[in-house]
């Protein structure tokens, strides 16, 4: 028998008793409007008695027999759904409300039965389109099968008292995780004013070209891999040898630029081998694509399983428009999505216009200065502005220093700064006690 032959899965007995419970049973009916999805009858004239049963709730009309039956005669439904004569048929066998979510659960389970077929289908005829590049398929696939077991699941209510629950068992993590539950940053101080990298959380680390986005973010990198997560790297811009060029650098603490042209001493090279071991011990997995969209960053993070990704940077993303602002915005909303669908952490860099340098004076950077869309500041859960005020006037007082500004924080102190300390040779971020233990050491 060929596919096409095939009955989609499907329990039309399941969906009568559902329906029936429904016009029987306020407290049940509540209860299906609650868990269930129209998609999830496959009787096209159920899927109609379940759409009105929930009009005539909205309404406040109760969904007994005979209401409905004028309900959806006046609608000019009745006939198609077979008339007064099949709703009297369905009305028959009831369920309870304790035992109406064994009924749901079928029909989600048929449900996402129906959905992988037709994934599989559309990814079958993508196939065999040779316009549509490999990679592209590949990622489409993985987003499809996703969406249709994962997006299928059903969320449903809390009482406080379970949400409390689950609040007390974070609170009693975070006392024995000492700087916060999430992913450590590296900077103990930001550590403390963030409780680090939390999972479902879109972190976005913005600043004008130069102040070392990339660099800030490879240390979150560094510091990721050490703590045994799986990290993904997005990048847009660098190539994936600059930027192991740029973690080898970070962790020797050696002059990037005479590793790029060629000379650094002799008497350093074992320290790159040395810094190397580790790094490449680490789960850190790079994709320096520079057309890469969202959607293939949602299905390698998926496929791989990452703990959390950083991409560099948001502007440089395409996405479906012609207009600039509006892929900004797309992507932004999207890398939010991925976040909370995935419970991972996810860093995303962004560009700042020129208007903190428009004065006569450069100012630190705000909300409003992120580049081409409001929806980022909107999305982000924790927004970080890199500011050295050095980079525009060194002076005896800033060399060497920079500001990691927490422009917004949804679950913490917003509007503060810490002061970091920069090593420019190799663009590293680090703890100012760390430096100054150092130089003290040497």
């Amino acid at each position: 028998m060929n596919n096409e032959d095939r009955v989609l899965p499907h329990d039309i007995e399941a969906e009568k008793v559902i329906l029936s419970s429904m016009i029987n049973n306020s407290d049940v009916c509540n209860r299906v409007l609650e868990l269930g999805t129209l998609e999830m009858f496959y009787h096209s004239g159920h899927q109609i008695i379940f759409k009105l049963i929930g009009e005539m709730v909205f309404d406040g009309i109760g969904p007994d027999l005979v209401s409905l039956a004028d309900y959806m005669d006046k609608r000019g439904v009745l006939d198609r759904c077979g008339g007064t004569p099949y709703l009297a048929e369905i009305s028959g066998d009831s369920a309870s409300v304790t035992s109406i979510e064994h009924y749901i659960s079928i029909l989600q389970e048929k449900f996402v039965r129906r959905s992988l077929i037709a994934s599989s289908q559309e990814i079958s005829r993508d196939a065999f389109n040779p316009e549509i590049p490999v990679s592209t398929l590949i990622a489409s696939s993985e987003t499809a099968l996703f969406t249709a077991t994962e997006a299928k699941k059903t969320n449903r209510m809390l009482t406080m008292s379970e949400v409390l629950s689950g609040t007390f068992a974070q609170i009693e993590a975070a006392q024995n995780s000492p700087g916060g539950l999430g992913i450590k940053t590296g900077l103990t101080r930001l550590d403390a004013k963030t409780g680090g990298l939390m999972d479902t959380d879109l972190i976005v680390i913005a600043g004008r070209p130069s102040m070392g986005k990339t660099s800030l973010a490879l240390s979150m990198v560094l510091s990721a891999g050490k703590q045994k997560k799986k990290v993904g790297i997005f990048s847009l811009e660098m190539g994936n040898t600059q930027l192991g060029m740029r973690t080898l650098a970070l962790e020797s603490r050696l002059d990037i630029l005479k590793m790029r042209t060629g000379t650094i001493s002799k008497r350093d090279m074992p320290k790159i081998s040395i810094a190397a071991g580790p790094i490449a011990e680490m789960d850190i997995y790079i994709d320096d694509n520079p057309s890469i969209t969202i959607q293939e960053i949602r299905a390698k993070t998926i496929r791989h399983k990452f703990d959390i990704i950083f991409m560099d940077y948001l502007q440089l993303m395409d996405g479906p428009f012609l207009e600039d602002r509006q892929n900004v915005g797309f992507n932004s909303k999207n890398s939010k999505k991925i976040a909370k669908s995935l419970d991972i952490s996810v860093v995303l860099l962004s560009q700042l216009s020129r208007a903190n340098e428009a004065g006569a004076q450069v100012r630190e950077p705000r909300l409003s200065d992120l580049r081409e869309s409001g929806q980022i500041e909107q999305d982000a859960d924790v927004v970080l502005f890199v500011h050295r005020e050095e980079f525009y006037k060194k002076t005896p007082e800033n060399e060497g220093l920079a500001k990691i500004i927490i422009g917004k924080q949804r679950n913490g102190p917003a509007g503060e700064y810490v002061s970091v300390a920069f090593l420019k040779e190799c663009a590293l971020f680090a703890n100012l006690t760390d430096i100054h233990q150092e130089e003290a050491e040497f």
